[in-house]
């Protein structure tokens, strides 16, 4: 059989009669054969240098074009290959080219900040808007001392301008009442920017009383709360209801630390989680002036309440502190009343509307057992039962120093009331107590009043 004949069995695209595919196939045989580094051809032929160095130029010529990538079995895949690997580069350099401008991209998070966070004052007094300088004829500088006006730049006039930079409109009524030592301006809408206006001219008065509450701050907090960290005529602050949050809760850590003449802080109803409350419980830490802290309505955990527990370990200066209303549960209830159980400081105590049921009114129990300087304490809507209950009272029978509490909204019965009998027989301190809203039965309502009116000493609310 011919060699053209086998070829065509081969290969039975190719024909005989058609020539040019029969010389492109034959093309295609000698290129393979080159580059697996075979030849069938002529052996006269591959003894001439001439054509060894073709022979060599067509191998380098051949691997160094896409040739290789053919595939006679497959021959779509070296094209679907080529188009996927130039996808995949042009994917690749998009990427990178988004990555270098994300690079060129700074967030700021106050949009104000940058405008106004260094404010030259004397600048601002002595500049003259008449003066041209557009001539230019030389400045002496043989300047006469009696002709440089003296001024002090006033609480107003700071105030004024800081509202100018920062364009906000003044609040009249904290330029008409800036002077009094007591300052309440609540729900005013001040914003971030108009507590950054206040902060500038704060330490020019001599307020000892200041209330903010209800005015939106946000992250205006931390300017109040820098200025005030140097401010030696504050004694009380009134922050509440402002959506402190991160940004304005974390800097009164480092208020608190600072300021030595805070005596009592209202926090309630800003967004305070457990780390803006680690942060003030390490001020509370370095602060021993601050007696009065509340910090209801917040979102403190039980992680929350440990760091505060521990704080408190080392501050028995603090005598009232309120942190009812929050998220704290019965392993947060339990650890704060183990950390607590020792502190000599504590008179008013508030942890009502938290979760600590029967495992954390027992841990109540033992710290109202063991502690002598506790007067006051709310326990409403504790989620406490009957045997929670009989432990607080029973503890109650060997503490005479606490007068008041409150046992409202908790889940009693009426063999609760038994315990209360007991008590109230046992021991001859007057005392305050609450237990309203209680789904006792009429008998038992009927032997409460009979109580009230056998213990005139005692004060019942029923």
């Amino acid at each position: 059989m011919s060699d053209t004949a086998v070829e065509s069995i081969e290969n039975p695209s190719i024909s005989n009669d058609n020539p040019e595919q029969k010389e492109n196939s034959q093309t295609l045989e000698n290129t393979t054969e080159v580059i697996n580094g075979e030849d069938n051809s002529n052996p006269e032929e591959n003894k001439l240098d001439n054509n060894k160095s073709l022979s060599k130029s067509k191998l380098d010529n051949i691997r160094g074009s896409k040739v290789e990538v053919f595939d006679e079995k497959n021959p779509s895949w070296n094209t679907d290959q080529y188009i996927q690997q130039e996808m995949g580069e042009e994917n690749t350099k998009e990427e990178n080219k988004d990555n270098d401008d994300e690079k060129h991209i700074k967030i700021n998070d106050d949009e104000f900040e940058h405008e106004t966070e260094e404010i030259n004052y004397e600048a601002i007094a002595f500049a003259d808007p008449d003066m041209d300088f557009s001539d230019d004829e030389g400045l002496s500088l043989n300047i006469d001392v009696s002709d440089v006006p003296s001024c002090e730049l006033n609480k107003l006039d700071v105030y004024k301008t800081a509202c100018k930079i920062i364009d906000v409109i003044p609040v009249s009524y904290y330029a008409d009442n800036m002077n009094k030592n007591e300052f309440i301006m609540r729900n005013h809408g001040l914003g971030p920017k108009g507590a950054k206006a206040i902060s500038e001219s704060l330490n020019k008065t001599t307020i000892s009383v200041l209330d903010l509450s209800g005015n939106w701050i946000d992250a205006g907090g931390k300017y109040l709360a820098k200025t005030i960290a140097d401010n030696c005529y504050l004694t009380e602050l009134n922050l509440s209801n402002n959506h402190l949050g991160i940004k304005g809760g974390e800097p009164m850590g480092y208020m608190i630390a600072q300021n030595g003449t805070l005596k009592i802080l209202n926090l309630s109803k800003n967004n305070l989680s457990n780390r803006e409350i680690k942060a003030i419980v390490e001020g509370l830490k370095e602060n021993n002036m601050l007696q009065s802290i509340d910090l209801s309505y917040n979102k403190i955990g039980d992680i929350g309440a440990l760091h505060l527990g521990r704080a408190l370990m080392e501050n028995d200066n603090i005598k009232v502190l309120n942190i009812g209303w929050n998220e704290i549960r019965m392993k947060g209830i339990t650890a704060f009343f183990q950390c607590i159980r020792n502190n000599q400081g504590i008179t008013d105590l508030s942890v009502n509307n938290n979760g600590a049921a029967d495992t954390g009114g027992m841990t109540i129990a033992q710290y109202i057992d063991s502690n002598r300087v506790i007067m006051r304490l709310n326990l409403n809507s504790c989620r406490i039962t009957d045997t929670g209950c009989q432990a607080i009272f029973r503890a109650l029978e060997q503490n005479n120093t606490l007068t008041e509490i409150y046992l409202n909204y908790n889940c009693f019965t009426d063999a609760s009331f038994q315990y209360l009998s007991n008590f109230c027989q046992k021991t001859s301190t007057p005392r305050t107590i609450h237990i309203e809203n209680i789904k006792f039965s009429e008998e038992i309502n009927k032997k409460l009043e009979q109580l009230k009116d056998e213990k005139s000493d005692f004060t019942f609310y029923i």
